[in-house]
C-alpha cells in the first residue's frame, strides 16, 4: 500500500503475522508512556512520569517496532496520550503484547474499555474546542493504572487479534485511500 505522501507501508503487521508475535512478558516497569502530539500532551507526559519513576516514554516517530513491542511487553500498563489518531498501529501493537492502555477515545480509537484498556475521560466537551485536554487528565489516567494492571494480558491479546484481525486491512486502506 502506498499513503497519499507516497510512503509505503512496507512492513505492515498483516493480522496472520501477528498472531506469530513472541510476546512473551516479563515486567520491569510500571507505566510505557506513548506521547504523540505537542506542548499539551508532552505536558500531561511529565505529570504521569512523576507519578511513575519507574516509566518509558516513547515520542511519535522515534522508536521501531521492536521497541515498542518489547516496552509494551515490560510495562504493567501504557498511557497513550495523543491529540486525536483516527486508527493507531501503535495501539494495536502494544496490544498484541498484552499490555492494558489507557487512553481516551479520540487518541486511542483502538482501545476496547474493559476488554483492550481503559477509556479514560480525560478532555473537557466542548463543540468551540474538541481538542481540550481536562486540566487534571494525567490524574485521571494515573486513577485507571490499578484497574488496567489488574486485567488479563492473554485475554487483552486475544481480544486485540480478534477486533483487529483481516477487518483492519478494510479499514486501514479506506483512510489511505488506497
Amino acid at each position: 500500500m502506498v499513503q497519499q505522501t507516497n510512503h509505503h507501508l512496507v512492513d505492515y503487521p498483516l493480522p496472520s503475522a501477528w498472531r506469530a508475535v513472541d510476546w512473551f512478558y516479563k515486567i520491569e516497569r510500571d507505566a510505557l508512556i506513548v506521547v504523540k502530539g505537542g506542548k499539551e500532551e508532552e505536558a500531561i507526559a511529565a505529570k504521569l512520569v512523576e507519578r511513575f519513576p519507574s516509566n518509558l516514554v516513547l515520542r511519535y516517530g522515534a522508536w521501531t517496532r521492536k521497541d515498542l513491542m518489547a516496552a509494551a511487553a515490560s510495562s504493567r500498563a501504557c498511557f497513550y496520550i495523543s491529540r486525536e489518531d483516527q486508527y493507531p498501529l501503535a495501539a494495536v501493537e502494544i496490544g498484541l503484547m498484552g499490555c492494558p492502555i489507557i487512553s481516551d477515545e479520540r487518541s486511542c480509537p483502538v482501545v476496547a474499555h474493559r476488554l483492550t484498556g481503559i477509556v479514560c475521560p480525560v478532555r473537557e466537551r466542548s463543540h468551540a474546542e474538541p481538542f481540550t485536554w481536562s486540566a487534571d487528565a494525567a490524574d485521571r489516567m494515573a486513577a485507571e493504572f490499578a484497574g488496567a494492571v489488574a486485567m488479563d494480558r492473554p485475554e487483552i491479546r486475544r481480544a486485540t487479534i480478534e477486533r483487529h484481525g483481516h477487518a483492519v486491512v478494510d479499514r486501514v486502506a479506506a483512510i489511505l485511500g488506497v
